[in-house]
């Protein structure tokens, strides 16, 4: 029936029932559908999880929660018992990610999200899923929650959530209480799922002339020790701290990248909860500062962040998904081992599914897709490489490290050490998985050259050594995870030792990142 039969039913309908009243209105709302056809009023008689029951002009009426959206002040708080899957945490995934992820999901198992909402009152957002793209059963919905990452497991171990959505990795101390409390091992992989990559920028207002800021001089923002954008060479105007609240997963990774995790005494700040609020709040204020995840930039200008060696870097998709951006972290989702949902089972298969990395990428984050980057002659790499320093012999090693990047791509796939480590870790065997499906599909010929780096710790010619240990490693690894799936590459390793540094070497994040194995790939 169209739009117009619709309303020309309606209105013969108020005809017929004219005069006849309804009771008092007690609870009154409004459901309305997305295309238009449906908008009635009336009081709530009962919600059942699943269907409104609803006191009109026209009578009683039931209508499908999957096909409307509730207004007014007195919608059920618990217009989620309708869902099957709640979910609570960082808002980064919730605001961020979660809507755009629930129209992927949709599209995935063949439904309808529905009625995909918002609710701005409780703090909501809301879906629920129709078989055969709305034609068959109801098969669920969902109830999203953005708050801060450390509600993700306060909640998972209250039992008010089923997925926790978190911007940093559970710690030991949560993980140990929801093991204790019967919720299995948080870590493990089937409870802790990675799904994207994010980066941590910098914003200002768009008037401000400021044009990079140091990590030194962000420390000394938040701690109160700078306090006009004028002592940092722009103009005279006080500068307005922009930080989270406790528990939120920018505040944890900002206090480990710029403070190693020990902040001082916070500068006085205007408290936020939320990154889209922040970014509008730097966007309202001339003078404001904030860190946000990259998917919140809203606007605002972003500044390059110069490390401790005078590096400057804004991030790009190939720095963050090779880990070398300065200000990064992971997004995960949580689940306990008790948790029994074929629409959970569904939906976390998807999240890691190549149709997700597409929408991931469309909501502005960064997916565990592999890219890659030109390192020839004329690229940017080889022309650092040409002004590196050192004696005969470390200018000897530079050389030959030229020579063999030539007619090379980068592959932005980098699988890194902890100090003394000989083997991968879990985030080190998933990349090798990409890896070998990347390379599964090239052309017979292709070369593939596993290359290792070290941090600078240590005498030269040993970090050599370990440099290239560590690509034999990995050369091994790829060789028993990629089997006959590998039969048209050749495989090789090289290490370089401490030269061509993508970080600091004076602090231990800077080392951390220097001890990897890059992945170079050429043809014939």
């Amino acid at each position: 029936m169209s739009g117009f039969d619709i309303r020309r039913l309606v209105s013969a309908a108020a005809l017929v029932l004219a005069g006849l009243g309804t009771s008092a209105v007690a609870d009154t709302i409004t459901l309305k559908s997305a295309d238009g056809t449906l908008n009635v009023t009336g009081e709530l008689l009962r919600f059942d999880g699943g269907i409104y029951s609803i006191r009109t002009d026209l009578g009683d009426l039931r209508i499908m929660a999957s096909r409307v959206t509730c207004y007014g002040s007195d919608c059920p708080a618990t217009g989620m018992a309708i869902a099957d899957l709640r979910f609570g945490g960082a808002d980064e995934i919730g605001d961020g990610l979660m809507p755009l992820l629930t129209k992927g999901f949709a599209t995935f198992i063949n439904a309808d999200p529905g009625s995909e909402s918002s609710d701005a009152k409780h703090g909501l957002y809301l879906a629920s899923f129709t078989e055969d793209e709305g034609f068959g059963d109801s098969i669920g919905g969902f109830v999203v929650t953005p708050t801060v990452s450390s509600d993700a497991f306060t909640k998972l171990l209250a039992k008010n959530v089923d997925v926790g959505m978190s911007s940093r990795r559970i710690t030991p101390d949560e993980a140990r209480a929801l093991k204790a409390s019967g919720a299995g091992t948080m870590v493990d992989p089937s409870q802790e799922r990675i799904i994207a990559a994010d980066a941590v920028v910098i914003i200002v207002n768009p008037s401000n002339p400021i044009s990079s800021i140091s990590i030194g001089d962000l420390g000394r923002i938040y701690s109160g020790q700078v306090t006009d954008w004028s002592q940092l060479g722009g103009p005279e105007l006080p500068i307005k701290v922009i930080a989270f609240a406790e528990g939120a997963g920018n505040l944890s990774i900002f206090n480990d990248r710029i403070y190693g995790g020990s902040p001082p005494a916070q500068a006085p700040a205007i408290i936020v909860k939320s990154n889209q609020f922040a970014a509008d709040t730097v966007n309202s204020l001339p003078g404001a500062i904030a860190y946000v995840s990259q998917a919140f930039t809203r606007g605002a200008k972003a500044l390059p962040i110069v490390n401790e060696c005078g590096i400057s870097a804004l991030p790009d998709v190939f720095s963050v998904k090779t880990g070398e951006y300065a200000i990064q972290r992971l997004l995960y989702l949580y689940t306990t081992a008790e948790l029994d949902n074929e629409l959970a089972r569904r939906f976390l298969d998807y999240t890691t599914s190549e149709g997700a990395s597409q929408v991931i990428v469309q909501s502005g984050f960064v997916d565990f897709g592999v890219a890659v980057r030109d390192q020839g002659a004329d690229s940017a790499r080889a022309a650092e490489l040409a002004t590196a320093g050192g004696d005969d012999f470390e200018k000897k090693i530079v050389a030959n490290m030229v020579e063999n990047m030539t007619g090379t791509v980068r592959l932005s796939t980098t699988f890194r050490f902890k100090p003394g480590s000989t083997s991968l870790d879990r985030s080190g065997f998933l990349d090798l998985q990409r890896l070998v499906k990347a390379l599964s599909e090239m052309p017979a010929g292709t070369r593939v050259r596993l290359v290792g780096f070290s941090d600078a710790d240590g005498e030269f010619e040993p970090n050599l050594s370990v440099s290239k240990s560590r690509a034999d490693i990995v050369a091994r690894a790829l060789a028993a995870e990629g089997g006959d799936k590998l039969g048209n590459v050749t495989i090789e390793t090289l290490g370089y030792g401490e030269i061509a540094p993508v970080a600091c070497n004076n602090t231990s994040f800077g080392r951390e990142i220097n001890r990897r194995v890059e992945v170079w790939i050429s043809q014939g």
